[in-house]
């Protein structure tokens, strides 16, 4: 089980590193307050995010615990969510990553840094919600 672990998190871990490389930060001066952010980071926080949604609601639709304590290997289906809740979706939505996008714009302008780690917490934490909204 631990191998499907390290090979999920491995697995969303180049997905966010091939989408920060396809979506590069833009230096353009006429994007204004949005110059600089990683937009490819951005992104994987808003799948990661709405996936872990959706993995969530459907976990709770379907009364299966996930939690770590009472986490039963017996259940094929809380193993599965368990693998994409934990692998997948918390390796594609790293704090580590926003954090380093967060410091790099904050050496070039402060508030636009600011607005880039707000606006990332509501927009990812909007997909999550919307994520586990559809799967009520």
């Amino acid at each position: 089980m631990i191998w499907l672990l390290l090979l999920a998190g491995a697995i969303a871990a180049m997905i966010r590193y091939l989408l920060d490389r396809s979506l590069p930060a833009t230096h353009d001066l006429a994007q204004g307050l949005f110059t600089g952010w990683p937009r490819g980071i951005l992104l994987a926080n808003i799948l990661g995010s709405f996936a872990l949604g959706v993995v969530l609601g459907y976990a709770r639709s379907h009364q299966l615990d996930l939690t770590h304590e009472n986490f039963v290997h017996t259940i094929p289906a809380a193993d599965r969510l368990w693998l994409l809740a934990s692998g997948v979706c918390g390796s594609l939505t790293t704090a580590s990553t926003l954090f380093v996008g967060f410091r790099l714009i904050y050496e070039v302008n402060k508030a636009r840094a600011i607005v880039y780690l707000c606006s990332t917490f509501v927009i990812a934490g909007g997909a999550g919600a919307l994520g586990w909204l559809m799967t009520r």
